[in-house]
């Protein structure tokens, strides 16, 4: 089968062109990855340096998952801008902040009344 039109303005869409189409964005995906690597580890950089204080305030655990989110978003998306880059890595930290406030919660509420009093005595004790 031929997948041309008749006129020549295009293909037939057919499982055969699909699986062209898949083809040549896999090169072209390959291609500009090679061309980006170089930029992209300085639009990590970036983004790390610009959120630094924030991901200092993380466990190393959320530290590495935020790490781990920056090299598979730029891997996907090779040609994410750095201000798109910057608010996804912002929303992954909120969520690693919330997932710490979510353990906290849970932890709070597996205390019995005399831990939390003993807990609340001495944080009363901590204010200066």
């Amino acid at each position: 089968m031929i997948d041309v039109l008749p006129d020549w303005s295009g293909f037939v869409d057919s499982d055969n062109m699909e699986n062209v189409y898949r083809c040549i964005k896999s090169e072209v995906d390959k291609f500009i990855k090679s061309v980006k690597k170089d930029l992209l580890s300085e639009i990590r950089l970036d983004v790390i340096h610009d959120v630094r204080d924030e991901l200092e305030s993380l466990n190393i655990s959320g530290q590495r998952n935020i790490s781990a989110f920056i090299e598979k978003v730029t891997d996907d998306n090779p040609v994410i801008t750095p201000d798109n880059l910057h608010c996804s890595v912002e929303a992954m930290i909120s969520i690693e902040k919330a997932k710490k406030g979510e353990l906290l919660l849970s932890q709070l509420g597996q205390m019995t009344p005399d831990q939390l009093d003993k807990l609340a005595e001495y944080f009363k004790h901590m204010e200066c």
